[in-house]
């Protein structure tokens, strides 16, 4: 199933908790490159590293993935 990241929701949720990209891929436990990767749709977020963003934002799926 391809994850489809809405970046624009994505880069708000990141400002508005203060978090660079390197901190999203230190709490994701995965490199630069890959978060880089997935969030501009190269790769696929796990179901663990989007439950991780869904809580760290505390939102909803629906709210920072697009439906395709």
């Amino acid at each position: 199933m391809n994850k489809i990241i809405d970046h624009t929701k994505m880069k708000a949720l990141m400002v508005e908790k203060n978090k660079k990209q390197r901190d999203m891929a230190n709490h994701l436990g995965i490199s630069l490159n890959s978060f880089n990767n997935k969030v501009n749709g190269n790769r696929d977020f796990t179901e663990t590293e989007i439950n991780k963003i869904l809580k760290l934002f505390e939102t909803e799926y629906e709210y920072v993935f697009l439906p395709h």
